[in-house]
């Protein structure tokens, strides 16, 4: 846990009692500070209750006497309607923050990376923190993925902190300082919460921030993304995947991952070299993005290269679960966006497609290309209707199929003495049927599991 400095003449107001906002209350708790809690969802009392803060909803807080409302990132403070207590801090000129501030605030003497994009972020973000540890040095990878900021480990003076940081941690970070931020990408997401694609772009841009800038790892593959490279008041360093030599770090036109930057065109690997952990071009790009950043905090070339193909991948990030009958199971549960999943449909042929969920605002759209790769699609969830009529206006073979079970059960059922392959790609949400794309990816590898027990029992008589 961070240790805060002291803060016993000081009250705030967490709202949010998740991961994150029991984490704060943890560590604001062990500093002194005087807190209040509150979650709409009442179950969630006991908890905060038991670590030590007084439960009372936004019109029963004094707010005048608050030195921060320390607000969940997935509760909204503008749009599309703010949270009561939002409302109410803005009113009374409380600020908002997340936990995250605080880790900032404590440990002026560490190094941070910060990682941001529409996708790739979580691998990347692992990437880079397997690189780093790989090479000896002192590191805790989190934020947005994994351990929240105030569960890290306290490090000693120049350990490096590697955080993911969504759009809406990047809005609620006012003490946000950077060594090197990496931004990977940015397609339309999040929009609703953000009251449209220029609210997203600015809360992503604050990553770009700060005093002095931190030196920028960008990806230049969209069209707003080299517009914004091309603002970036510090030193930065692009990432391209067009094939065309630049000063940058690149793929070239034969797949070679190339850095001409630090090096002089020197060959790092080859997307064949990646293909069995990090397959796809997308994760050619998060590959030269750790590597750019780690890079810049001082590791060699052979420290890059080492750590990135030694990378063993991330769960529910196009995860080959195995192969059982010649049908192989990828989870690439985390898919929860069009942009995402094309990255999977991109990467594979002949596929038995398993996709749905609670749709995102731009549904399939942006899929069109790779829906050749598709031999048959099983929808799910709440998108079904919607993606049905998506998929027969395109001409792609499809079945609903209601739940992820018995999308699974029904592609194993047709692949029935054929190779094959079965992606779970959701291009959705996952909350209309998990509690988050992990239960999602995780039921979906149970359903792997008890495919290859029953084959081996069936083989054994």
């Amino acid at each position: 846990m961070i240790t805060l400095p002291d803060l016993s003449a000081d009250t705030y107001y967490v709202v949010g009692l998740a991961r994150s906002g029991l984490g704060a209350i943890k560590a604001l708790k062990k500093a002194g500070a005087t807190l209040y809690a509150w979650d709409d969802q009442t179950d969630a009392h006991i908890e905060a209750t038991r670590l030590g803060a007084k439960v009372l909803p936004p019109h029963k807080i004094n707010w005048q006497g608050l030195k921060a409302l320390v607000l969940s990132p997935g509760i909204p403070h503008t749009y599309p309607k703010p949270h009561l207590s939002a409302k109410l801090a803005l009113q009374q000129d409380v600020p908002i923050i997340c936990d995250m501030d605080f880790l900032f605030q404590a440990k002026t003497d560490a190094r941070f990376l910060g990682i941001t994009g529409t996708n790739g972020k979580s691998t990347t973000t692992a990437l880079i923190g397997h690189i780093l540890r790989k090479a000896g040095f002192v590191v805790e990878v989190g934020g947005n993925i994994g351990v929240s900021a105030l569960e890290l480990e306290d490090l000693p003076e120049g350990g490096i902190y590697v955080l993911e940081m969504s759009s809406y941690q990047l809005e609620r970070v006012p003490h946000l300082r950077c060594e090197v931020g990496v931004f990977l990408n940015l397609m339309p997401d999040h929009l609703e919460r953000h009251g449209g694609i220029e609210g997203y772009i600015r809360a992503k841009r604050r990553l770009l921030e700060g005093s002095p800038p931190p030196f920028m790892v960008m990806g230049t593959h969209e069209v707003i993304m080299k517009e914004l490279f091309a603002r970036v008041s510090g030193e930065a360093v692009c990432v391209d995947l067009n094939g065309i030599p630049h000063k940058g770090l690149y793929v070239s036109q034969d797949g070679i991952l190339t850095d001409n930057y630090w090096e002089k065109g020197r060959s790092i690997c080859t997307l064949l070299d990646l293909a069995g952990k990090l397959p796809g071009l997308h994760n050619a790009q998060n590959a030269l993005a750790a590597y750019g950043a780690a890079r810049r905090l001082g590791l060699t070339f052979e420290d890059c290269r080492e750590g990135i193909l030694s990378f063993k991948g991330l769960p529910h990030r196009i995860e080959r679960l195995g192969r059982v009958s010649g049908i192989t199971f990828i989870n690439d549960s985390k898919a929860t966006n069009a942009e995402a999943t094309s990255k999977a449909l991109s990467a594979f042929k002949d596929i038995s497609w398993i996709v749905g969920g609670k749709p995102k605002e731009d549904g399939l759209t942006g899929i069109e290309p790779y829906l050749g790769h598709v031999r048959h699609a099983y929808l799910i969830g709440e998108s079904e209707e919607a993606f049905a009529a998506f998929l027969t206006q395109h001409k792609v073979p499809h079945t609903k199929c209601g739940t992820l079970k018995h999308a699974a059960a029904r592609a194993v059922e047709d692949l029935k003495g054929q190779e094959g392959l079965i992606l779970l790609s959701p291009a959705c949400a996952s909350f209309d049927q998990f509690h988050d794309y992990e239960e999602r990816g995780n039921t979906f590898r149970d359903v792997f599991s008890q495919f290859g027990q029953t084959v081996a029992a069936r083989n054994a008589s």
